[in-house]
């Protein structure tokens, strides 16, 4: 990863936006941390990542400690730490019957101490963890306080918590009709979601696509072995949609047909395209911090 920072992100949304898929089509050699049974995305797209089955956050504070105690040629370039709803909620059951009603502060300090321990220990060991959360609309208390929607949580304090830990946070949503991958992120100032990117990876609308949204940035998203061509392909395509004179989907059909005729699987073909369009739409939209950017265009 070099000197670029280990990110600590969350994007949360509706079951079935393609949350934990997108992370994995990200980092198909990530360890995926995942209650039992929630082990089925990617399989489309040829990835069967290590699957380690945890229950609470701090089955995987221990998964990392296991991971710090490998060799770090053997490391994975990051985890993904599938509902870490299920988990919170899993996390507060087990802790609140260790804490009386009269210690609710100490309570609530040692749950944010097993998502500290989660986010510190990543970024010792240099990798990414990437997480995956539902969502909750913004609401008002009993007290009338105002709480913005994000990723749901056990409490309105773990919902206002969890985001500030973290270093990217994106909302996830779905536009019909939109090819060819319907999610989209968002991430910008909003009164009524938590939502940031403290690293400048993406502001506003982009495409549901964290390999080419991190990678803009500089970081490396690694194949899956073998599977190196994938970015020759989406390298290729990508300069012909941007170059222009045709529509990308002749430009995505044409080379389905080539890469299919060659016996590709078809989720691998898919994946290479997506990138491939994602990549430049990224490039034409200036989605990114474009003023962090060096311009392509010429000054007069």
């Amino acid at each position: 990863m070099g000197d670029l920072t280990p990110v600590f992100s969350i994007a949360y949304g509706d079951s079935g936006v393609g949350k934990s898929t997108d992370q994995l089509l990200a980092f198909p050699t990530a360890w995926f941390l995942c209650l039992k049974g929630a082990d089925k995305p990617g399989y489309q797209f040829g990835i069967r990542p290590t699957v380690v089955v945890v229950s609470t956050l701090a089955d995987v504070v221990v998964i990392l400690q296991h991971i710090q105690a490998m060799p770090v040629e053997t490391r994975p370039p990051a985890v993904i730490v599938d509902d870490l709803t299920l988990l919170a909620e899993r996390t507060y059951a087990v802790l609140r019957v260790q804490y009386p009603k009269s210690q609710t502060f100490a309570f609530w300090d040692s749950v944010k101490a097993e998502v500290h321990a989660v986010r510190d220990l990543a970024r010792v060991m240099d990798i990414h963890v990437l997480c995956s959360a539902h969502a909750v609309v913004p609401d008002i208390d009993q007290n009338d306080q105002y709480h913005k929607g994000g990723p749901t949580m056990p409490g309105r304090k773990m919902r206002s918590a969890i985001p500030h830990m973290a270093d990217e946070v994106y909302m996830c949503e779905l536009e019909p009709g939109r090819e060819p991958w319907p999610g989209v992120y968002r991430c910008e100032p909003d009164p009524e979601w938590h939502m940031k990117s403290r690293l400048g990876l993406i502001r506003g609308r982009a495409p549901m696509n964290i390999r080419e949204l991190w990678r803009r940035r500089g970081y490396v998203c690694p194949r899956l072995p073998g599977q190196e061509w994938q970015d020759g392909v989406a390298d290729t395509v990508a300069a012909k949609i941007i170059g222009g004179g045709e529509p990308w989907i002749d430009i995505w059909n044409r080379a389905e047909v080539q890469l299919t005729a060659k016996g590709i699987a078809p989720g691998l073909v898919y994946w290479a395209l997506r990138d491939g369009v994602d990549r430049a739409t990224l490039a034409k939209s200036h989605t990114l911090l474009g003023r962090f950017q060096p311009s392509d265009e010429k000054k007069e």
